[in-house]
Order: C-alpha cells, then structure tokens, then sequence
C-alpha cells in the first residue's frame, strides 16, 4: 500500500479545509464590522458625507423648535414696543386734550369763574403729572418686557445648546455601545476562527498519526518475519549440529551408563541404609523431647499449687486481724472477695486499734457507692470528668500515682490504704464527693 500517496492526500485536504474556513470568517467578520459601522453611522454628526443621519435630523429639528419659540418671543417683543408707543400716544394725545385751552375743560372752567385761578393752575400741572405717570410706567413696563423677553430667548438658546450636547452626548454613547457591541462580535469570531482551525488541524494531525501508526506496525511485524525466519534457519541449523553430535556421542554416553549403572545401584543401597538409620534416630529424639516436655508440664503444675498455697495461706485468718478475709457469701455480688475491680490489697495484716476499717466494712462501703448508683470508672480522667460536671473541686483527687504512694507509705488511716485497687479507689471518692454535692444542695 502507497501511504505516501495518503500522507500527501490528507496535506492537500487539510489545506484545502483550512482555505475553505479561513474565507468563512473572514466574510462573517467583514459583513459583522460593516454591520456594525452601519449601526454607528447612524449616530455620526458633521459627517461631511452628504447625506443627513438621524441624529443629525434630532438637532436640526430642535435647532428649528427653538428658532421658531425666539421668533415667537421676537413677535411678542415687537408687540410689546408697539403697545409702549401707543400708549405714549394716547397718554399725549388726553393730556393735550385736557391742557387745551380752548378745549371742553377750558370752558368748564370758564363757565365756573375758575380760568386763571389757583384751581386752574393746579388742574394744568396735575394733568401733566398724570400724563408724565402714564409714559413713565409705560416706559418701566416696556423694559421689563423687554428684559423679559431678551431673557426668554436667552433661556430658548441655552436650553437649545443643552438639548443639543445631550443628543450629542446620547448619540457618542450610542455609537460607543455599538463600537463595544462590534468588537465583542468579532472577537467571538476570531476565538471561534481559531478553535476551528485547532480542530481542523488537530483532526487531520489524528489521521495523519494513524497512518504513521500503521507504516510503524508493519514494519515491525515484518521486522518480526524476519527476526523469527532467521531464528527458524539458526534454529534448524543448530539442530542438524547437535543431531550429528549426538549421534557421535551416543555410543559413548551408553557405555559410561551401563558402567556407571552398577555404581548408583551399590550407592543407592548405602543410601537406602543410611535413611532408615535417620528415622530411627529421629524417631528416639522425638521421644526424648516428650518426654522432656512432660516433665517441664508437671514441674509448672506443681509450682502453680505451690504459689496457690502461699496465696491463701497469706490471705487467710481471723476478719479481726486482717484488712480482708476469704468470706465472700456476705457480699455474693462481688465477683471478688478482696476487691470490686479485681485488685488485691497490699499490705493486709490489720494492727490493733490503727484505725483502719476491717475488709468487711470496706466492701459494705463499696457495696454502698455502688447501690447508690455511684458510676463505675476506670481512669483517672473519667473521674475528672465526673466531679467537674457535678461542680466538684478536683484537687483532692489522686492520680494513680499518687494512690499507689499513699497505699505504700504504710498509713493505715490513709483512705488509699484501705482498697486494693485504683478503681475502687475512685469509686469511694466519687461516691464521698456525690454525698457532699447533694447534702449542699440541700441547704
């Protein structure tokens, strides 16, 4: 089979896959970025394009709104100044007529005997009083409408320019949103663009390595032809060799056998011999280590009696003169007779009037704690535990060090002295600290 032929197949294809990708997202960037440029176009101003875009249309418009409320305030002001000059008119035109002196004033005063008299005099300067009122407050109410209107137009521009910036400022956000919105697009793209080609390389890399698997695997299973053709022929070979020396030696190996027959016969006598001597031998020494054995057993059993005797002959006596004695049919629940954990006592021979209590009064002690629901520890730490839950000062309390120095020291008034283990120790301690507790509580 021609892999090179496969090889450069998969290359061409590859390449051709890639050109083929490579022209798909660059079309889909291109159309994404004018696209996009299209959105933001929509939002340019000053252009210089020829064309008018829609923003360009909002301020052209607002530009136009507000020209038209100036033009409205330019009419009104026009307005105003014509009211101003009419009313200075007609202010001029009634103080002529009541000041004429051929007027119809003029001859009510005379037909009264009033002409040239104070009150004439006094009528002309009040007439002309009134007519200089009338064109000052025309006058203070033309400018305040003209301060009025220059002020409005002033306010139209500003709000003008301000509506502007804002459509102005609305319209950069806008194009920036889209500017953002294009570069996220295409970056996708370009992500997308470069996972494809890794996946497309990476596919005909796969295919490519098969083939190359392949070449590998026949070569070396022709390599194996060969390797073992060659072993077959070196093998075949060597046969042949050894057949013919075989042969040659054949005569001489059955001569040395039938000469040595004779010698491994005899020997295997001899050995046969000497076989059943071992088992005999072995036979007599298994004897003699049974009965060692059973010697060493009896010699165990008798030194067990013996230490079982001194036992009780150390701990048997009259209950006055010992701290413990054999009798346990009183207590029938202690499983032993010299402790309620299994301890034996040390020092036991109980002196005259010492003030320690007899064996029988200790275990009606223990009996007591233990009857009174007194819990049953084993270490020094549950003890603890105890007495602190039950608020319980705990420095009074030994370690088992402690006990075993005070059981030691030989004080018979020592309540540590009076139990033979640790364990009953605590529970007459526990028991003593629970008396305690409860008759305070009872206060």
């Amino acid at each position: 089979m021609d892999y090179n032929n496969q090889l450069t197949e998969i290359e061409v294809n590859r390449q051709n896959d890639l050109i083929q990708l490579d022209q798909q997202y660059q079309n889909a960037i291109n159309e994404t970025e004018q696209a996009y440029k299209q959105a933001a176009d929509q939002y340019t101003i000053d252009a210089n394009d020829g064309r008018t875009t829609a923003v360009e249309q909002l301020m052209e418009t607002q530009t136009a709104l507000t020209e038209q409320a100036v033009k409205e305030i330019e009419q009104q002001r026009e307005q105003s100044e014509k009211d101003y000059i009419k009313e200075q008119a007609g202010a001029y035109a009634d103080w002529q007529k009541q000041s004429d002196a051929y007027g119809v004033n003029a001859e009510k005063m005379a037909s009264n005997g009033l002409t040239r008299s104070g009150y004439s005099e006094s009528s002309q300067v009040q007439m002309y009083s009134d007519y200089q009122s009338r064109i000052t407050t025309a006058r203070d109410v033309f400018k305040r409408a003209e301060l009025n209107f220059t002020n409005a137009i002033t306010n139209a521009r500003l709000q003008n320019n301000a509506a502007l910036a804002q459509i102005a400022l609305d319209a950069f956000q806008r194009q920036s949103e889209i500017a953002l919105a294009g570069l996220t697009a295409k970056n996708g793209l370009l992500s997308e663009w470069t996972s494809q080609k890794l996946a497309v390389n990476t596919r005909y890399d796969n295919k490519y390595q098969t083939i190359l698997d392949q070449i590998y695997r026949e070569e070396q299973m022709q390599l194996q032809r060969e390797q073992m053709q060659l072993d077959a022929d070196l093998a075949y070979a060597k046969m042949a060799q050894d057949a013919a020396q075989h042969s040659a030696s054949l005569a001489q190996d059955q001569a040395q056998f039938e000469a040595s027959l004779a010698a491994d016969k005899e020997k295997l006598d001899w050995q046969a011999t000497q076989a059943q001597l071992e088992r005999e031998w072995e036979a007599e020494q298994d004897q003699i280590d049974r009965n060692w054995q059973a010697e060493q057993d009896q010699i165990d059993r008798d030194w067990r009696a013996q230490q079982s005797q001194l036992d009780r002959d150390k701990y048997t006596g009259n209950d006055d003169d010992l701290l413990f004695s054999d009798d346990d049919t009183k207590y029938p629940q202690l499983e032993n007779p010299f402790s309620l954990t299994g301890g034996l006592p040390v020092g036991t021979t109980k002196k005259k009037d010492d003030g320690s209590p007899s064996k029988a009064q200790v275990s009606a002690l223990l009996q007591e704690a233990i009857n009174a629901g007194t819990p049953i520890v084993k270490n020094y730490n549950e003890a603890k535990t105890i007495l602190n839950n039950i608020g319980y000062n705990t420095s009074g309390l030994m370690s088992s060090t402690e006990w075993a120095r005070h059981r030691n020291s030989g004080n018979a008034t020592d309540p540590a002295a009076w139990f033979g283990s640790y364990q009953d120790y605590l529970i007459y301690y526990l028991y003593g600290a629970y008396t305690a507790v409860s008759a305070e509580n009872k206060k």
